[in-house]
């Protein structure tokens, strides 16, 4: 008896015990994403590889005619793992100048 119901209920065990895995796996898993600047020319300034940032936070300043002013924001809350521009550096709008991780 209790080995039909077993075999009855074999297909539901496997897939909720995968399901359950799946879910463990996601949890544990970061995503890195990629700050994009949105205006060209010169850094001034970047944010420190580390810091834990809000979403919005200042990621990097460009200098423009009129002074500086910000090129790309945190696209979310994290913390920022790597950057890739220094102060000094030319940046084209849509390059990658900061990576971050959840």
């Amino acid at each position: 008896m209790i080995v039909m119901l077993i075999k009855k209920y074999l297909p539901f065990i496997f897939v909720t015990v995968l399901l359950f895995t799946a879910g463990l796996a996601m949890k544990f898993t970061t995503v890195d994403v990629e700050a994009k600047a949105v205006l060209s020319g010169e850094v001034s300034w970047t944010i420190n590889k580390g810091e834990t940032v809000t979403e919005g936070t200042e990621l990097i300043r460009i200098r423009t005619l009129t002074g500086e002013i910000t090129a790309a924001r945190a696209p979310m809350k994290g913390k920022v793992i790597e950057v890739m521009v220094q102060p000094g550096d030319e940046v084209k709008r849509g390059a990658v100048v900061a990576k971050m991780t959840e």
